[in-house]
């Protein structure tokens, strides 16, 4: 009589657990309405006028109109994440996030500001880490 082994689940419960997580996380990314503003981001590029400032870039982020690619650039004495889309050939639309302190081990993020601008400035080795 052969014994029989239960099937092994562990490899399949561990993807389901990684896939969790990841939606988890890619749900948060897309709040970036619930991030706080500097006075910057609150008056500069609104007051200007601007079609693009931090208010409707956050609200065509969080609507899903895009998927804002994210990467970190190092600053002086600071680290800023930019967020940015690709709106129509050429010209982006983003954001450079900040931080206003880290406790226990946690960032928290402040919006410096937003705006449109040429597609290269806003990718990785852009103008806007410099």
């Amino acid at each position: 009589m052969n014994a029989t082994t239960a099937p092994n689940h562990r490899p399949m419960m561990l993807l389901l657990l990684v896939a969790t997580i990841m939606a988890v996380m890619s749900v948060m990314a897309l709040n970036y309405g619930a991030i706080p503003r500097s006075r910057h981001a609150q008056t500069k590029h609104q007051t200007m006028g601007e079609v693009w400032n931090t208010d409707t870039i956050t609200e065509y982020f969080d609507a899903g109109k895009c998927t804002p690619q994210e990467y970190m650039c190092p600053g002086a004495g600071y680290t800023n994440k930019i967020a940015f889309c690709e709106i129509k050939p050429g010209l982006s639309i983003g954001l450079i996030i900040g931080w206003t302190k880290i406790v226990e081990a946690v960032r928290h993020d402040i919006i410096v500001t937003g705006f449109a601008s040429s597609s290269d400035y806003w990718k990785p080795g852009g103008d806007v880490c410099k």
